[in-house]
C-alpha cells in the first residue's frame, strides 16, 4: 500500500463492524480526509433494488438480503475506483465476502460497545436490532470472531467520529 495522500494505488478501505458502530459516519469523515469516494453498501443495495433494507428483509428474509449484499459488494470491489466502503454489519458472515474485501483492499473493524450502540441507534430502522440489548449482544458475540479474523486493522470508536477516522489513517500509514 502506498503512502496515504500521494494518490498511490491503495485499494479500497472496507469498514466492518456491528450495526450502529459508526461505519457510515466514520467512513464519510475518512473518505473526506483521504480525498476518496465514499460508498455505503446498504444505500447502494436500496438504490439497485428500489426497496429499503427493511422491505428486502420483510419480503425475502435475511438469506435474500445476504445474497444481494454479496453481489453488490463484489460489484463495488471490482468496478468502483478506490473508495472507503461502509459494509453492512453481517458482511463478514460469508467467507467469499471476506476474501473479496481482503483481496481488494484493507479491512477495518470499527469496534464499539453494545451499550454505546443502543444509546445512539434507532432500532426500528434496523431489522436485526429490534430484539433489544441482549439480542444485539448475542449477534455481536456470534460475529466477533469473524470481525477479528477478517480485519487488517481494529479501531475502537470510543470518542469522536474524526478521532476514529484519524486512528484509521494512522494505522494505514503504519502499514
Amino acid at each position: 500500500m502506498g503512502f496515504i495522500g500521494t494518490g498511490a494505488e491503495m485499494g479500497h478501505i472496507f469498514l466492518t463492524g456491528m450495526m450502529g458502530c459508526g461505519k457510515s459516519a466514520v467512513g464519510k469523515s475518512l473518505a473526506r480526509k483521504l480525498c476518496l469516494p465514499f460508498i455505503d453498501l446498504d444505500s447502494m443495495i436500496e438504490r439497485e433494488q428500489g426497496k429499503t433494507i427493511n422491505d428486502i428483509f420483510a419480503k425475502g428474509g435475511e438469506p435474500l438480503f445476504r445474497k444481494i449484499e454479496s453481489a453488490v459488494l463484489i460489484h463495488a470491489a471490482h468496478t468502483e475506483p478506490d473508495s472507503v466502503i461502509s459494509c453492512g454489519g453481517g458482511i463478514v458472515l460469508a467467507d467469499e465476502n471476506i476474501r473479496v474485501m481482503r483481496e481488494s483492499g484493507t479491512v477495518v473493524w470499527i469496534y464499539r460497545e453494545v451499550d454505546q450502540i443502543m444509546k445512539t441507534v434507532d432500532t426500528q430502522k434496523r431489522p436485526l436490532l429490534r430484539g433489544g440489548a441482549e439480542h444485539i449482544r448475542g449477534i455481536f458475540e456470534a460475529r466477533k470472531k469473524r470481525y477479528e479474523d477478517s480485519c487488517h486493522i481494529r479501531i475502537d470508536n470510543r470518542d469522536t467520529i474524526d478521532g476514529a477516522a484519524n486512528r484509521i489513517i494512522s494505522a494505514l500509514k503504519a502499514g
